[in-house]
């Protein structure tokens, strides 16, 4: 039965638990998503982990090879090999958000750590380029081997490592100059590189095998053996216990022991096989087959193909492809409840959340709206009103959400007001500090606001007066160290509600009070 929020409500605001048992319910419900450059019609088809299926195709730029996605998950960064550029996949709309002119031959790509960098490898002119994430713009040109072709990031950014296909060997970027620091030799023609989660090992696929690198000293560790004709792709398990390798030839994937670097499976998927990645969770194995034009999806667990997904023509997929997150990376939501302390004013706290900065837009059901974060609203006329947010984050992405079981109700003698707080101020349920008890009186108070504490505190107390957007609207005042009660003018003050905070070294206590 649908509840309305009556003048006379006593209704108390919803707690903050049950919110962020929503939020949290919002976030199971993300699905990790893989995205796989198709090669020969220019496309990328996006595939929903979770059920395996492709839910959006992407036309990005000419021949795209490489793909790397950003830590958050929130941006997809695609090498176009013909085109010479990068496109950037907004992750919350599947929709390309960016283009980046780089050098000859785009292929391998990699985001760092923090997401502030990519590094492309350009094959035609033995250079890797550095994009600025924030702005889009090539911030550096650094020159490596010949033929550069994989890459890939030291867990703490410090290092980048390129496989140069044509002269076998590895180059060794330091990202604090964006010089080549060392070239370490490999066996030939390496291509797929990796590193472990932890740092320590770089595994590069190379003629038959995998080069293991010590990166502590940048050297040959060991070779572990493949038995492949053509490896090309890697990719590591995120305990950091397995290697994959794609071998292009056999149409087949190797399981590698990252413990001794021996053999441990193979298992035939379909022809002529590229690009490979890990899901996160190291549950599936996504490998992406060049001639099936198709991906297989391996149980890690029991290495055997679970299924096989068609895409677009001639998947390349040559990296890390597969996002953490997916779609919605924002959320607009909201509580209301009925002020316990203002007759007909209701509280409405802001839960929102998205990558900053947010924009708003409250429909209040009357036909008006506002476009700022925490707003105020009288209703004009009588109704029954249904309050209504649309955000908009800095990603593109875009929420709606419409209270469902509770709306605000003006009868025609009573005006009724709506105030949005931060939910950082929600903390304003009437709370004491062990014996610390304080009342506020009058409330709602007119020119001068008393508070009455009923116990010595043996710490020096301040007073902060906040506004509903959190923001003081007075210096810290201090208050009686002993029982009795201490008076503020409240005079200056507009109309409204108001959170008067005492502060102390070990806690503190929130109180609301209405001006009038």
């Amino acid at each position: 039965m649908q509840k309305h929020l009556q003048a006379n409500s006593s209704n108390r605001l919803l707690p903050v638990l049950f919110t962020l048992a929503l939020m949290l319910a919002s976030f199971m419900g993300f699905a990790q998503t893989a995205y796989i450059t198709n090669w020969g019609d220019s496309t990328v088809s996006v595939i929903n982990v979770a059920t395996n299926t492709v839910i959006k195709t992407i036309t990005v730029g000419v021949q795209p090879y490489g793909v790397s996605v950003s830590p958050d998950g929130s941006k997809v960064y695609i090498t176009n090999s013909f085109a010479s550029s990068v496109s950037v996949i907004n992750a919350a709309t599947n929709t390309v958000s960016a283009t980046i002119p780089v050098s000859k031959g785009p292929e391998g790509i990699s985001v760092s750590p923090d997401g502030s960098k990519v590094y492309v490898t350009n094959f035609d002119d033995g250079t890797v380029s550095e994009i600025n994430a924030a702005t889009n713009i090539v911030s550096a040109t650094i020159e490596v081997g010949i033929e550069p072709n994989g890459l890939c990031v030291s867990p703490d950014g410090s290092k980048v490592y390129v496989a140069n296909n044509f002269d076998g060997t590895v180059s060794v970027i330091n990202t604090a100059t964006d010089t080549v620091s060392a070239t370490i030799t490999v066996y030939s023609q390496p291509r797929g590189i990796c590193i472990s989660p932890n740092g320590n090992r770089i595994y590069v696929v190379d003629g038959g095998g995998v080069s293991v690198i010590n990166t502590a000293t940048d050297t040959i560790l060991a070779t572990a053996t493949t038995a492949g004709l053509d490896p090309i792709g890697i990719s590591i398990s995120p305990d950091g216990s397995k290697i994959y390798v794609a071998d292009y030839e056999e149409n087949s994937v190797y399981v590698i022991s990252t413990a001794y670097n021996g053999y441990l499976a193979r298992i035939p998927v379909g022809s002529q096989n590229l690009g490979i990645s890990v899901s996160p969770d190291g549950s599936k194995v996504y490998v992406a087959n060049e001639s099936s034009n198709t991906v297989s999806v391996m149980n890690a667990a029991a290495d055997t193909v679970l299924d096989t997904i068609a895409v677009g023509k001639n998947p390349f997929a040559f990296g890390n492809f597969i996002s953490t997150y997916t779609a919605p990376f924002c959320n607009a939501n909201f509580s209301i409840a009925a002020d316990s302390t203002w007759l007909h004013h209701y509280i409405v706290t802001d839960n929102s959340y998205g990558k900053h900065s947010l924009s708003y837009i409250w429909s209040w059901g009357d036909g008006t709206q506002d476009t700022i974060p925490y707003p105020s609203h009288t209703y004009a006329d009588s109704g029954f009103y249904n309050i209504c947010l649309s955000i908009t984050d800095s990603t593109g992405c875009q929420s709606t959400f419409c209270d469902s079981s509770f709306h605000a109700m003006r009868t025609t003698n009573t005006m009724v007001y709506v105030n949005v707080v931060n939910p950082l101020l929600t903390g304003t349920k009437e709370v004491s500090w062990q014996t610390l008890e304080v009342v506020l009186y009058p409330n709602p108070a007119t020119n001068q606001l008393t508070i009455h504490t009923s116990s010595f505190h043996n710490e020096a107390v301040m007073v902060l007066i906040m506004n509903v957007l959190g923001m003081e609207t007075s210096p810290p005042a201090p208050l009686l160290q002993e029982r009795g009660d201490a008076m503020i003018d409240v005079s200056k003050l507009s109309a409204g509600m108001y959170f008067l905070q005492l502060k102390w070294e070990s806690g503190s206590v929130v109180k609301r009070f209405v001006k009038e």
